[in-house]
């Protein structure tokens, strides 16, 4: 508890910094970055901290580790990034938290999330070559996963429920299977369709030609793999997975990308490799005070001697700002599973259709502090055996 309990510390002491004006924090923000203009070379060091707090129905939804009636999970991320000219950029993400999904490591940790190496040859962004452990090219959410960019608290459905498959232990029968919607997520032995930003590791080739974007990566672990998978030292590169994605901007307020993705979703101790397959569309549309952002995804599990567990996963997601510090915002998500032998002779889901609503309201009280507040409501197919109701707030500290 030591580590949440100096998080806790440090947003103690930084709340006093409204009171001290806003000019401290942009002094602070200015004495963390270093900049040689003759030698084209600058360096920043950036810090994100975020208190969280979390009031869910139990046993609590989605990627939340902790069944308490309300908690808070403190959060702190440190920047670096290091640019030479408009070739070579090295970018560090360190964070000081209580487990990369909130409450699974209790006593808190310090870890390294991401860390890479860019090189963009041409000096324009035509081409980019990046090697390292970063956030996956797949959809557009992962690009705006952290809390200063993403309107919610929590991540789409897609990105964050717990389904009934797992990377340690296969079911020897479709009952099997079936069998465990009847129980609680066991969060410890199942998967995500996709595992929030999946920062795992690997190389990539992207770039932007006119009006057409483009990405592949080459990464060690599968879109559902969950975080500590996504370090070399845990798993390797010996059964790598491709991810691509293809994007369009016909105007300055519409993009529209598709994706696939293909590779082992197991851990290398089961002993079997076999293949998770996801496809996905995603549509955005920014214009005056209004965003909105979509994605429909398609995600396959080979399950050895049962065949293959489908699902399809949509969301639409709308911000609309009242004003320059006001916003509000809306999510519907759904998800629909497909169907396997029953053991009597028909067939049915291998887990449970889920819908849920996200409603969250925003304020930006200037460029270094915002607060948010979320309700949640959602239900699934069947009996209720797993929370599906949540209210969340979070405040953000940016400098």
């Amino acid at each position: 508890m030591k580590i949440s309990r100096l998080v806790i510390i440090l947003f103690a002491l930084t709340g006093l910094s409204p009171l001290l004006g806003a000019w401290s924090l942009d002094a602070l923000d200015e004495a963390l970055t270093y900049a040689r203009p003759e030698r084209n070379v600058q360096a920043d060091f950036s810090v994100l901290a975020d208190l969280e707090l979390y009031v869910p129905e139990t046993p609590s939804p989605g990627l939340l580790f902790s069944d308490d009636e309300a908690w808070l999970n403190p959060r702190l991320a440190v920047f670096f990034d290091l640019s030479v000219g408009s070739v070579v950029q090295i970018h560090s993400q360190m964070r000081v938290d209580r487990g990369f999904d909130p409450g699974s490591v209790s006593s808190g940790e310090v870890r390294l999330d991401e860390y890479y190496l860019r090189v963009s040859p041409l000096e324009d962004d035509r081409v980019a070559f990046k090697v390292g452990k970063f956030a996956t090219a797949f959809g557009n959410w992962a690009a705006r996963n952290l809390s200063w960019d993403n309107p919610f608290v929590t991540a789409p459905l897609a990105y964050e429920d717990v389904l009934n498959v797992s990377d340690v232990t296969m079911p020897r029968s479709p009952q099997a299977l079936v069998g465990r919607r009847r129980v609680a997520d066991r969060k410890g032995d199942w998967l995500t369709a996709i595992w929030g930003p999946s920062y795992a590791s690997g190389a990539s080739v992207s770039g932007r030609i006119e009006k057409l974007d483009y990405a592949i990566e080459v990464k060690n672990a599968a879109l559902s793999s969950r975080p500590d998978e996504w370090n070399l030292t845990q798993r390797g590169l010996d059964q790598p997975t491709i991810t691509t994605r293809i994007g369009a901007r016909p105007t300055p307020e519409w993009a529209f990308g598709t994706s696939f993705s293909h590779g082992s979703y197991t851990l290398e101790s089961v002993g079997s490799d076999p293949d998770q397959t996801t496809i996905g569309f995603d549509a955005s549309y920014q214009h005056h005070h209004l965003q909105i952002w979509g994605e429909v995804i398609y995600t396959e599990f080979e399950i050895p001697s049962l065949g293959d567990a489908e699902a399809m996963f949509y969301y639409l997601e709308a911000r609309y700002k009242v004003t320059p510090q006001l916003w509000t915002a809306l999510r519907w998500n759904h998800s629909i599973f497909g169907s396997v032998p029953d053991g009597t002779g028909g067939h049915t889901p291998w887990d449970r259709d889920a819908w849920r609503i996200d409603l969250s309201v925003g304020w930006r009280f200037s460029q270094h502090w915002q607060a948010k507040i979320q309700g949640s409501v959602g239900g699934r197919e069947g009996n209720e055996v797993q929370g599906n109701h949540l209210l969340a707030a979070q405040l953000t500290l940016k400098f």
